[in-house]
């Protein structure tokens, strides 16, 4: 990370912190920063970004938190190996395939039940594959979903990232709709 990557855009209504971090995220992504890859310090991020560190720091503790970067204490901080292990599941994706579903494709690896774990859900400007594959506009703002779901045994059997217009969303959270309260 020598030189700028991506001018920070000040006036945008997103958090530098969450610009950087979607920064970082990107560059993971993209195989520019490999699993197990020890982080640029605080202060070396903070200048190449141009921003104070305790800026950087916020974009460092969201990434840890979604699982993408892990701290050791004494040592820094590094990208997390990204990898998971699909040889308990052969044959998913053949079986995704065909079913187009992914509870009959586990389904058939013997997973009767699943449950959800975790989901994270944050905002961020879309980038040039978001604005290509979801015919947005520049400026435009994404909602990407990060999910686990795991077995009754509590182990992961899938992990599932989505992207969606901001613009073309709306949550419900809770078991009723509303139009059913009231």
């Amino acid at each position: 990370m020598k030189a700028k990557t991506r001018r920070i855009e000040r006036n945008s209504g997103v958090a530098i912190w969450r610009q950087i971090a979607d920064e970082i995220r990107g560059d993971i992504m993209a195989g520019k920063l490999q699993p197990g890859a020890r982080m640029p310090a605080e202060m070396e991020l903070a200048e190449h970004f141009g921003v104070n560190r305790h800026t950087v720091r916020n974009a460092i503790a969201a990434l840890t938190q979604e699982g993408i970067l892990r701290a050791e204490q004494g040592r820094g901080t590094f990208i997390a190996n990204a990898k998971r292990h699909a040889a308990r599941f052969p044959d998913i994706a053949v079986d995704y395939a065909e079913s187009g579903s992914i509870a009959v494709a586990l389904r058939k690896a013997s997973i009767e039940e699943y449950f959800r774990k975790s989901t994270i859900i944050s905002a961020r400007h879309a980038d040039a594959d978001d604005r290509r594959y979801l015919k947005l506009s520049p400026g435009a703002i994404v909602l990407t979903a990060q999910a686990v779901n795991i077995d009754t045994e509590g182990r992961p059997v899938q992990y599932s990232l989505t992207r969606f217009p901001a613009d073309r969303m709306e949550f419900s959270i809770g078991n009723y709709p509303i139009h059913d309260l009231v």
